[in-house]
């Protein structure tokens, strides 16, 4: 064989040994088996994963009205990061709840958009991206617009595939970003590029169809998939793989780092009513500290506690009765811990810390900040559910108006 010969016949054989598939998983790569999971629901105290806890009223005025609808919130630098349905971010103080000012704008010119799909935040680099549609603006930690980020040109069709709007700051040269298309088979699930717009590794898709055929849908968590923060490590999951990905600096690329296997509740990606799998479960929402996992997981019938409440889907506020759960994986232990209601009818960890309302870590910051929200009229509502609430939880219910801003929750993580 010739040196070029055998160079691509080990490019071959590493590429398909390291990918994590049902049908080929790698030894070192832990394996988060949901069948297991599911068998047993337990309840899991706050106090493992936190040492203290503390709440932060958010200044209640008409210029920083948070909306009905959110859809995360961030801490870094001490700031909170409000991504309602604003097509901005409304940031306050982290310690006061003071309102500080916006980061971006509504319109058409330098620094504004129409829409706001995606956030991301580098608190290394103490910037932030804003992404729609084809565009993304970066700004840093005040606010200040620093200019427009350009995408590699990838796409050569209205049929081929595309850049999703969830563009994510590796560090001041390298970024992120995932793909979407209108066919019935993905070719790719994301990339890695540079400013320069010099694209430096590609991570292929391996599911063959998103979609049933002729059936027209996107689901940017599914195709596009999410980027978040292991603390200073940057991982990626799309709705459509069974894998979680870490960006490996030594070869800028994305890796396999953790393996769901959902078995017999694996989705079929059917969007038809009545055509998806009845036992399906899905992962809705993702947060992780070096400590554990932390994972909303939707289900149609699996859960031992369907609740009656309301859920945020993509087309708005959904009322019914639901069977979602939440999870802890733990990293140490490579256990699942599938999570019963501490409350009837609210999910989280039982906060053991102060007596207070369920906790659940939406989101958590680079320095290991825990953070949980409630809107004031729905804090008021679960409070009032509690029977031995410590001396800060009644206090905090005593300064609560029900039109007041949100509630924010802040553990510290272990």
């Amino acid at each position: 064989m010739t040196k070029k010969t055998l160079y691509f016949l080990f490019v071959f054989i590493f590429f398909f040994s390291c990918k994590p598939t049902k049908e080929n998983k790698t030894s070192d790569i832990p394996v988060i088996d949901i069948e297991s999971g599911i068998k047993e629901f337990v309840i899991k105290n706050l106090s493992e994963y936190a040492s203290d806890i503390r709440y932060v009223q958010l200044e209640t005025n008409e210029s920083c009205l948070v909306t009905q609808t959110i859809k995360n919130i961030y801490l870094e630098d001490n700031k909170l990061f409000i991504h309602d349905n604003e097509v901005y971010l409304k940031v306050f103080d982290a310690i006061t709840g003071k309102y500080l000012y916006n980061i971006g704008s509504k319109g058409q010119g330098p620094g504004e958009l129409a829409g706001l799909t995606d956030v991301h935040i580098n608190a290394s680099e103490k910037r932030i991206l804003l992404n729609w549609s084809v565009f993304t603006h970066l700004f840093d930690f005040e606010g200040n617009f620093l200019g427009r980020l350009y995408r590699p040109e990838f796409a050569e069709s209205d049929e081929a595939e595309k850049t999703a709007p969830n563009v994510a700051m590796i560090n001041e040269n390298l970024f992120a970003v995932g793909f979407y298309t209108p066919k019935d088979h993905q070719e790719n699930a994301a990339m890695i590029y540079d400013k320069e717009q010099n694209i430096i590794s590609v991570l292929k898709s391996y599911k063959d169809r998103i979609q049933p055929p002729g059936f027209s849908t996107y689901n940017l968590s599914h195709q596009g998939g999410s980027f978040h923060w292991c603390m200073d490590k940057l991982h990626y999951y799309r709705g459509l793989s069974d894998t979680i990905y870490t960006f490996e600096d030594r070869n800028k690329s994305l890796e396999p780092y953790l393996v769901f296997d959902f078995g017999k509740h694996s989705s079929n990606y059917n969007y038809n009513p009545g055509t998806e799998n009845e036992d399906v479960i899905t992962v809705q929402a993702l947060s992780e500290n070096n400590r554990a996992l932390f994972v909303d997981f939707y289900s149609t019938r699996m859960s031992p506690e369907p609740y009656e409440g309301e859920i945020w889907r993509s087309t708005g506020w959904t009322k019914g009765f639901f069977n979602n759960f939440y999870a802890v994986y733990d990293k140490e232990k490579e256990a699942l811990y599938c999570l019963l209601q501490p409350t009837k009818s609210v999910l989280g960890l039982n906060n053991d810390l102060d007596n207070g309302i369920p906790f659940w870590p939406k989101s958590i910051s680079n320095k290991n900040e825990l953070i949980d929200y409630y809107h004031a009229y729905k804090f008021l509502e679960h409070a009032n559910k509690l029977t031995n609430p410590g001396e800060a939880i009644k206090e905090l219910i005593q300064s609560i108006d029900e039109e007041d801003n949100p509630i924010i929750v802040i553990a510290t993580g272990k």
